[in-house]
């Protein structure tokens, strides 16, 4: 998850192939990285963006951005546009309900889905798989 700051992209990570990319992310963009939502609901946001294997029966949108959805940051923020780049359709339903409850207005939620081939072939090794035709297309 990446959310975004007067420039200074802050990232929460949870997974295990991260570290790799992190360095030469946080080399080149000044990525600050925290290991929590919670960690980062601590100022305002304009954009959050959340790439998720999109998982609802196990854990819904809303859940993993409840910090940003509660009374303590939104009393004090208003609320970010999302951006879901996630694997499955529908998952941003919940999300807007989350944030309409919040009576703060219209929800600003963009949404899409991303379908890219990759494999953990080793530690810290993400391998892309051949998920363009042979003639580039």
């Amino acid at each position: 998850m990446v959310l975004r700051r007067a420039g200074n992209p802050i990232v929460v990570s949870k997974t295990n192939i991260f570290p790799a990319v992190c360095i030469t992310v946080t080399v080149h963009l000044g990525i600050i990285v925290v290991s929590s939502v919670v960690e980062a609901a601590d100022r305002p946001y304009s954009y959050v963006v959340l790439t998720t294997k999109a998982i609802p029966e196990v854990i819904k949108t809303s859940r993993i951005l409840e910090p940003l959805l509660s009374g303590p940051y939104s009393e004090r923020h208003p609320q970010p546009t999302y951006v879901l780049l996630q694997n499955g359709l529908g998952v941003e339903k919940d999300l807007y309900h989350s944030i309409k409850a919040l009576n703060q207005g219209e929800p600003k939620i963009i949404s899409t889905v991303v379908w890219i081939g990759t494999n953990l072939v080793g530690k810290n090794v993400v391998e892309h798989t051949d998920f363009v035709s042979k003639d580039g297309s």
